[in-house]
């Protein structure tokens, strides 16, 4: 077990009333740093200013497919409770609601999991797509004014070709990551460039990924007219199904998940940049 950082998660934390601006409902923010030894919480309000540092050890029991955490739901949870209660927010502030939000929304949701079926019987919604956690929060009866909506957001990044540094809340790699994170969101001289070029007014559909090699010379991963536009398709079906049937459909993989985790794991963090 190693306690190097092998991901860094950037959540959001909002209470607002149906689909009133998120950033206006805005309460607090924060980081999770994660590795196999330990697991550690950066807590700050919408003004930037520091409200909470801790660390626990990480339990590692989930393994999921589409995530790189392994800490379970519960951990996460009861951690970030504990932290919503002592910094005393407000008075109706509803703690563990907002705790189970942050805490999807960074591990996400695996059907059949108790902490999925505690979070459906509370009325959460999880959305795969934007990482996103929400729950109705009810003071006193479904017709109360003060009724709202508890929305936890977040972005993921996972180190994997970059030198990876020990996860330890006074390790000055991790503060500076941290620093500019929640100042700049993913942006930084500590965090791998990034950019996404978008040209709407082409007359040319092209999708390529380039990056860049330890020589600062650009090299191209793809370079195709769609991004799977080396997949056969199958009847109507959407083209990535092809590539989805031939994953499931492979004998290696029933014994090693190795092999397709990398691959979503890429998809993931080029999906989230």
């Amino acid at each position: 077990m190693t306690n190097l950082t092998k991901s860094l998660n950037y959540w959001n934390l909002a209470i607002g009333k149906g689909s009133e601006d998120l950033l206006s409902g805005l309460i607090l923010t924060g980081c999770i740093f994660e590795s196999e030894e330990k697991i550690n919480f950066f807590i700050k309000d919408k003004e930037n200013k520091e409200l909470s540092v801790s660390s626990i050890s990480n339990d590692n029991l989930v393994e999921r497919c589409f995530v790189s955490s392994t800490a379970s739901h519960k951990i996460l949870k009861n951690e970030l409770t504990k932290k919503f209660k002592n910094l005393e927010i407000e008075k109706r502030f509803n703690y563990e609601l907002s705790a189970r939000a942050i805490a999807f929304c960074y591990a996400g949701a695996i059907r059949g999991e108790d902490d999925m079926n505690i979070a459906n019987a509370l009325g959460g919604e999880f959305s795969e797509e934007s990482d996103s956690a929400t729950f109705n929060e009810v003071y006193e009866d479904s017709f109360d004014e003060e009724q709202k909506i508890i929305v936890a957001w977040s972005w993921t990044y996972n180190f994997i070709n970059e030198p990876k540094f020990e996860n330890d809340i006074k390790n000055q790699k991790l503060l500076d990551i941290y620093s500019e994170v929640t100042s700049n969101g993913f942006l930084g001289k500590s965090l791998p460039a990034c950019r996404i070029e978008i040209n709407t007014k082409s007359h040319h559909s092209k999708f390529n990924i380039l990056c860049i090699n330890k020589k600062d010379e650009p090299v191209e991963l793809f370079n195709l007219k769609k991004p799977f536009d080396e997949e056969r398709p199958i009847e109507n079906y959407n083209k990535r199904v092809f590539l989805l049937s031939k994953i499931i459909s492979d004998t290696r993989f029933l014994e090693n998940t190795e092999l397709y985790k990398t691959t979503n794991n890429l998809w993931k963090t080029v999906k989230s940049n």
